[in-house]
């Protein structure tokens, strides 16, 4: 063998991701490689160079001088960078050179050794386009060529014992590096590529995803804390490996829909709009208008969901015409519910149609929350029901093995590399070592790479001194956040907490500190401020986006910038008061406006309106809504008191025509008086002038004296004549006094009924007050009908009564726990769900082949149990409006209720066993065989159940652990209701029948099972009892028409209530004296059962005329309405408080 060693430049050319273009397009990239090497080949002929090697993507060539070879390879470069402008970015293909200048051993054409070797090597540090030299080959050119050079610094080579330095020459050819890290911005669809470190975290949330879908709910909440990557694992990880064909046995084509809650103040809206992007489902946007599917998405999702799946199947045509396609929808950052402008309402609507999907079997349903937000799911209802079960999952911190991953992939995707020190070791271990240590630290240590990143890009080197002047881990953000901000104009920088301010928040219900967006309309005309703004966006510490209408949107990178920088922290805390204020009063203004500017939600007077006003000295911080509510509840106060004044001020000009009338009226009473004493004395005067000339005369013989005496009778008769006259004249002003106040109180009525009409509904009500006796016992002016009716229109027009239908009677209606949604029954086969805000029907629930008899919703609002005469008991689930259980049982089910936890419900018939059902698995348990129940009911803490039999007159409580009998009670009476005490010692028997007419609500001691009293005083069956939430009271109601008022300790009866005949009325009490402080009159049937709303403001009554209508009592009075009926039937009654 005839080997010769010589020095030589030795060039090493390869194709970066040559794989990669080759599974796009073989033929193109094959093609493609074929010209460029014919391109290479002439250049290197051209500057006396040799090919002496070829593999597949490579080429190897020799050259007698550096300059040349140097010369060569970037005439190459350039070349091919000029051919690649007529491809498309992803088919164009760039190459890596590295050159070194060496010993090398020639093996016939061949060429071995070391000085090949390390040229390979350098030729993988070059970046796709570009050129990288050893030191030897810089010591020679660097005088020699107009080129650049940056010192790569050494490296360590495979076989050769000493590092090597390496220099990069930059081109215009090379392909820009891209930041494999995203700082504080979440990993997007298109970063799948850049994403490491939790592939046990899809693993396992595609494993459950496809355990719903097969039990026919395709949902997933993934919650965890700030920071903890939720929005990257769903949009870089679940996303695209979802999506990726053949992820999903079965599924050839997947299609995702992607959006925010704050992509705008509608949810429904959000969602109609992102379903119709183009990455989502074009063939739904030729089909209809965001407009047209946001109402179908609120009122009718079946049919939208209908639409996506004729979307869905278009997609698939005509290529896969028998393929099976899927959507996936994306709901990202669902704490945005409870934190920025989304109306409350479509909170529902939207948990509603994402239920609809999630059941569809076609659509699969993925959300993310922060965990500190993950209880506030309750408060919508329907969502804590969609997501039980395994239909949730924890997003823990990264591990330290994911961690590394998540550090050193990246870099090495992008061809960086950290250092490393004798002393100090790996950076990329410093780096572990440090955010393994603080579980929140993960944005922050993504931010550190980016840092690191940006000033190591020319060398692709991450050093441990851009690691230290950055402040380490914890100090990165905020070291950042000080450079930008400090290197702006003094007024630029005072700018900065009126702009924090605008994008920070509290939450109401922890007080913690959070972000939301801001429009950056805000800050138009304010110079300084946005110089502020897009100093921090091109910093990426704000990011900026477009809502739906166009507009741009500010908002934080990520909420790290203020928990961990200490400026922006100072800044939210010294205007916690403001942000706190802000954030009640912006949603106090979003209710009224979501309620088409309800007047009744603006601010009241007071310490509420005041901290209103408040906000308006600091206009430029916050929105426009807020200034608009806090003005209108400043104007409406201000109209209200001048409404005041103008009623007081005509209060006393019909006062002091009252006084004036009833002056002259006593003047002219007292002239009268006085003429008649002048009379009088006149009359007596002339009396004793006779008598004493008689008596001087006495003599004059007994026919003389006879008449004397005559006279004085006679006179003394004219005097009573003229007492009488001056009684009588007093009568007659004490009458033209009250005809004068009746006169005024007419007028006063008159007036009211004028001021009704024009719509000032509550100067009518004062001016009607006025017209009436304050002291009904000791009226100060007579009483006039027409004040009554005035008062009553007046009352009428302010307090709107709403009504909601059925076919036939209702039977039962129930509040849920919020007070936001009405459950009825009916006679018409149906339990029907209402919107209390708006008085729509939301949901039919329609199965029963009986009439239903009773219902109510569990204790979060997410369901609603259902009793029918049809032998049947339904749990419904309130959000899909549909069917979840059938409980049968023989007879007729008179009773179903849910247990304290929701777990279990309670259910008894006419001829079955009183049995409990659990909820999710629909199994049973009979607590007794062949009980006749009337009425049932748990313990408050869930162990017990009561239950009344009508056949036997009798009380049962079983322990439901063992279903052992503990206590049996002789009631006598039929308990038609049968109520636990709030503290469950106590147990109530609302109780009805023909044994007496001294009807007997029976009141017991549950633990010793003795009876404490019988309440005794109704005259009629008796339909219902409850006891007030503190257990202080109890009232019962009764066919008598009377409501009764009783102590729930000792039974004693404390009020007999609406006592009176005619009419169809229905009376609200004052719990603590009796006194009656609302007359409702409207049914046009008999009442089957009465509720207070849960905050005390309205009350909800049922009818057999097949309404049930809710008044707005606002805690004093009611509409009231009359009716021609002389029958009150009231079956029920609940109160919910003793005041």
């Amino acid at each position: 063998m005839d080997l010769r060693r010589r020095l030589a430049a030795i060039v090493v050319a390869d194709v970066a991701g040559y794989s990669r273009l080759t599974g796009q397009n073989e033929e193109l990239t094959l093609a493609t490689l074929k010209a460029y090497r014919e391109i290479i080949d002439g250049l290197i002929a051209r500057h006396e160079g040799r090919v002496f090697g070829s593999a597949g993507d490579s080429v190897l060539a020799e050259f007698a001088s550096p300059v040349e070879a140097v010369r060569c390879a970037t005439e190459i470069q350039l070349e091919i960078d000029t051919r690649n402008t007529n491809l498309p970015e992803p088919s164009r293909m760039r190459f890596r050179i590295g050159i070194n200048l060496g010993d090398v051993v020639a093996d016939g054409d061949n060429l071995l050794g070391d000085g090949v070797n390390v040229a390979a090597r350098l030729e993988a540090l070059a970046p796709a386009g570009g050129i990288c030299v050893s030191e030897a080959i810089h010591a020679q050119v660097r005088d020699r060529v107009a080129l650049d050079f940056v010192d790569l610094g050494e490296h360590k080579v495979k076989n050769i014992a000493r590092p090597v330095r390496a220099y990069r020459v930059p081109l215009v050819s090379e392909e820009r590096i891209n930041s494999p890290f995203r700082g504080l911005d979440a990993f997007e669809f298109e970063h799948a590529d850049l994403f490491f470190g939790r592939t046990h975290a899809i693993c396992l949330c595609i494993d459950r995803l496809e355990q719903l879908a097969a039990n026919g709910k395709s949902f997933l909440l993934i919650y965890g804390m700030s920071g903890s990557g939720k929005s990257s694992l769903l949009r870089a990880g679940l996303l695209p490996t979802i999506t990726r064909p053949g992820a999903v046995a079965g599924i050839a084509l997947w299609r995702r829909c992607l959006f925010r809650p704050s992509e705008g103040t509608d949810a429904i809206a959000s969602l109609a709009a992102a379903l119709l992007r183009e990455d989502a489902l074009p063939e739904l946007a030729q089909e209809t208008t965001v407009t047209d599917l946001t109402q179908y998405l609120r009122s009718a999702p079946e049919r939208a969901l209908g639409m996506i799946r004729a979307a869905l199947a278009k997609a698939t045509m005509p290529a896969h015409a028998s393929a099976q396609a899927r959507l996936v929808v994306a709901l990202d950052q669902m704490e945005e519910l409870f934190t920025t402008e989304v109306e409350p309402m479509s909170h529902t609507e939207l948990v509603r149609a994402l239920a609809t999907f999630a059941g569809s079997g076609f659509v699969w349903v993925i959300g993310t929350i922060r965990s500190d937000f993950f209880h506030r799911c309750s408060e919508v209802p329907g969502f804590w029901t969609l997501k039980d079960g395994l239909s949730s999952y924890e997003l823990l911190p990264p591990t330290g093995p994911e961690i590394a991953q998540i550090i050193r992939e990246p870099a090495r995707a992008a061809g960086l590399r950290f250092e490393e020190d004798a002393d100090q070791g790996r950076l990329e271990d410093v780096l572990q070592e440090a955010a393994v240590a603080d579980a929140r630290s993960l944005p922050l240590l993504e931010f550190m790479l980016e840092a690191l990143f940006q000033a190591g890009r020319e060398r692709r080197l991450l050093t441990f001194a851009a690691y230290r002047a950055f402040g380490g881990l914890e100090g990165a953000i905020a070291r950042r956040a000080d450079e930008v901000v400090g290197s702006l104009p003094p007024d630029v920088q005072d700018a900065l907490p009126a702009v924090l301010t605008a994008l920070t928040t509290v939450r109401l219900d922890e007080e913690a500190i959070t972000a939301r967006p801001a429009s950056l309309l805000q800050w138009s005309g304010r110079p300084a401020q946005i110089v502020l703004v897009n100093a921090m966006m091109a910093a990426r510490l704000l990011a900026s986006d477009e809502n739906p209408a166009g507009d741009a949107v500010v908002r934080v990178t990520h909420e790290a910038l203020l928990t961990r920088w200490p400026r922006a922290r100072d800044i939210a805390y010294a205007n916690r008061n403001f942000l706190e204020t802000r954030a009640r009063v912006q949603a106090d203004a979003r209710l009224w406006l979501f309620d088409n500017k309800n007047p009744d939600l603006l601010l009241p007077p007071g310490k509420r309106l005041a901290e209103g006003e408040e906000l308006l000295s600091r206009r430029d911080e916050v929105e426009d809504e807020i200034v608009a509510y806090v003005e209108a509840s400043l104007q409406m106060h201000q109209t209200r008191l001048a409404k005041e004044r103008q009623v007081e001020r005509m209060r006393i000009e019909v006062e002091e025509t009252t006084k004036r009338e009833r002056l002259e009226s006593e003047a002219e009473r007292r002239s009268l008086a006085a003429e008649a004493a002048i009379r009088l004395a006149r009359r007596t005067r002339y009396a004793a002038i006779i008598a004493i000339s008689l008596g001087v005369i006495a003599g004059a013989g007994a026919i003389a004296g006879f008449h004397g005496q005559h006279e004085a009778r006679r006179q003394a008769m004219v005097a009573q004549v003229n007492a009488d006259q001056a009684r009588a004249a007093e009568r007659k002003a004490i009458e033209a006094r009250n005809q004068a106040l009746r006169n005024q109180s007419l007028s006063l009525s008159l007036l009211s009924q004028q001021t009704a009409m024009t719509g000032d509904t509550e100067a009518a009500i004062l001016l009607a007050l006025e017209a009436l006796p304050k002291d009904v016992a000791a009226p100060e002016r007579p009483y006039v009908k027409e004040a009554e009716f005035a008062l009553y229109q007046a009352l009428f027009q302010h307090h709107p009564t709403m009504i909601f239908r059925h076919d036939a009677g209702v039977t039962y209606a129930a509040f849920n726990a919020g007070g936001d949604r009405i459950v009825t029954s009916s006679y018409d086969r149906t339990a029907r769900i209402w919107n209390v805000a708006n008085g729509t029907e939301m949901a039919v629930l329609r199965g029963h082949q009986g009439a239903v008899e009773s219902t109510s919703f569990n204790p979060d609002g997410s369901r609603v149990v259902t009793a029918s005469r049809d032998g049947t008991a339904r749990i419904w689930d309130v959000a899909a409006g549909k069917q979840i259980f059938v409980l049968p049982q023989p007879g007729h089910v008179h009773t179903a209720m849910f247990s304290p936890a929701g777990t279990r419900v309670l259910t008894g018939s006419d001829q079955g066993a009183l049995t409990i059902w659990d909820t999710k698995t629909g199994g049973r348990t009979e607590i007794a065989e062949s009980f006749g129940t009337t009425s049932a009911a748990f313990s408050p803490d869930g162990l017990s159940v009561a239950a009344g039999n009508g056949h036997e007159r009798s009380v049962r409580i079983w322990r439901i652990e063992n279903r052992q009998l503990i206590r049996s009670l002789d009631n006598q009476f039929w308990p038609d209701e049968v109520v636990f005490s709030p503290d469950g010692s106590k147990i109530l028997a609302a109780s009805w029948g023909t044994i007496t007419w001294t009807m007997a609500s029976r009141l017991w001691d549950v633990p010793s099972g003795t009876l404490i009293a019988s309440l005794l005083g109704h005259t009629s069956d008796i339909h219902g009892g409850t006891f007030s939430h503190d257990g202080r009271y109890i009232a019962t109601v009764s066919l008598d028409g009377t409501a009764r008022l009783w102590d729930g300790i000792s039974g004693n009866m404390r009020r007999a209530l609406g006592q009176e005949t005619g009419g169809l009325k229905l009376s609200a009490f004052q719990a603590a004296d009796g006194d009656e402080f609302a007359t409702i009159r409207g049914h046009r049937g008999p009442v089957t059962h009465v509720a207070f709303r849960p905050d005390g403001s309205g009350l909800l009554t049922a009818s057999y005329d097949g309404t049930v209508r809710l008044w707005d009592i606002d805690g004093v009075l009611a509409t009231t309405y009359d009716t021609n009926t002389d029958r009150r039937l009231l079956y029920s009654a609940r109160m919910e408080s003793a005041s």
